[in-house]
């Protein structure tokens, strides 16, 4: 299940814009959370995978500090599912 994925560059905000320097970017808008679309999709899958080995949900976390993070993330698995 090792996975080496770069996700630089895929980071848009909660509008759905790309950001210019991808990850690194640190500044956002007060309004808008940041939110990055390619691990958002590694963490659906590692989660996706952790209950095919019988994880129960109930056993899994996931801590990011942006909403739009957690929004991207429970929509990845709503996909997965």
């Amino acid at each position: 299940m090792n996975e080496d994925v770069d996700t630089i560059g895929e980071e848009k905000n909660s509008k759905g814009k790309e950001k210019e320097d991808g990850a690194k970017n640190t500044n956002t808008n007060s309004n808008e959370s940041r939110y990055n679309t390619g691990e958002s999709k590694v963490v659906a899958k590692i989660i996706d995978d952790l209950i095919e080995s019988n994880i129960t949900a109930d056993m899994i976390g996931v801590i990011t500090p942006y909403r739009g993070q957690v929004k991207a993330i429970k929509e990845q698995i709503k996909n997965t599912s």
